[in-house]
């Protein structure tokens, strides 16, 4: 349905989803009254809730698929503050979610286990295991000649990438003023940002930062098209904000063979191991230093991105992602 009204298509919280969820659990009932599901896998809180309401008429069990906590979110993304009404009402309707589900999966260990601190689970019916990607579409041997051409992008210079939503967030604020310092290091840089939405709030800060020839922004590009776009790449960063959250992106990052530099978390070093480099967390001088080393290492970017993309056909490729959830289906399907 069309809300002419709605027009948000960025990730985050919004009011208006209150009602949209609504929507959406009432299409989604009728598509499974002609499915006719055995089990109903719901991505983040909105679709237990969707889920909920299905079970009502079908009676199928309902796996919830997390990434962090939906309260902590809200937070990280400004949409309300702690002590507030609208945080008593949030943390409320999560507690109140996360009683629905028959099993609760996690895609990180450090998200799995703020969860069970924060909130009265029995530890049995929450599970992680990190997620992976498809190996056959991300991989480093696409040509990437008409995306160079296309773009402008220097192919004399170490480039570095991002792909994703570009919000505060994610670190795109810090990646952009960390440009003039890591240029003043390495001048022979180019960074290509990847993604939606706010492009032109985010090239007016590079342009405040006289940085905004040695950045491509190429906007909004189809999914599909992502692993050609991150092969332009030869260091993947991704500066995202949260500790416990997942962080997908790395895996399409390793498996095409970028070298990563990321903040400090245990979500990133889960993912990554030994394969990436480590700046201190929200530190952007941290950041500036080790990125800046590491560009001027060729042999160590060509090394580290090996390591990561055998590290990504070994443990996390969709095969290994898969088999982890067929136990779960399985299980509740027996029941």
């Amino acid at each position: 349905m069309n809300i002419p009204w709605y027009k948000k298509l960025d990730a985050g919280p919004s009011i208006h989803k209150y009602y949209l969820d609504i929507i959406l659990a009432i299409k989604s009932l009728f598509i499974a009254i002609r499915f006719r599901p055995d089990i109903l896998h719901a991505h983040m809180h909105e679709g237990v809730f969707v889920a909920k309401i299905v079970r009502l008429f079908i009676r199928r069990p309902i796996v919830a698929d997390y990434q962090g906590s939906m309260v902590a979110e809200m937070l990280d993304h400004g949409f309300m503050e702690k002590k507030s009404l609208s945080f008593k009402f949030n943390l409320w309707l999560e507690k109140t979610i996360n009683r629905w589900p028959d099993k609760i999966i996690f895609s990180s260990t450090p998200a799995k286990d703020f969860f069970l601190k924060t909130f009265d689970i029995a530890p049995g019916k929450v599970v992680s295991f990190v997620e992976g990607t498809n190996t056959d579409d991300f991989h480093p041997d696409y040509d990437t000649g008409d995306l160079v051409k296309k773009y402008g992008i220097p192919g004399d210079k170490t480039i570095v990438i991002y792909a994703g939503v570009l919000t505060k967030y994610q670190g795109i604020d810090i990646l952009i003023k960390s440009v003039p310092g890591i240029l003043r290091r390495c001048p022979d840089t180019h960074f290509v940002i990847v993604g939606f939405p706010d492009v032109e709030k985010y090239r007016k800060l590079a342009e405040k930062n006289k940085v905004l020839s040695n950045i491509t922004f190429t906007g909004k590009v189809p999914h599909e098209e992502i692993p050609r776009y991150l092969c332009l790449g030869d260091v993947g960063v991704s500066l995202k904000l949260s500790r416990t959250e997942a962080n997908g992106k790395l895996f399409g990052y390793m498996a095409v063979g970028l070298a990563c530099v990321v903040f400090d978390t245990k979500t990133n070093k889960e993912i990554l191991g030994n394969t990436g480099l480590y700046a201190i967390y929200d530190d952007k001088d941290s950041f500036i230093d080790t990125i800046s080393g590491l560009i001027k290492d060729r042999k160590k970017i060509a090394s580290l991105g090996d390591q990561a993309r055998k590290r990504v056909l070994r443990d996390y490729s969709w095969d290994k992602t898969f088999s982890n959830f067929i136990p779960i289906y399985k299980n509740l399907g027996s029941r």
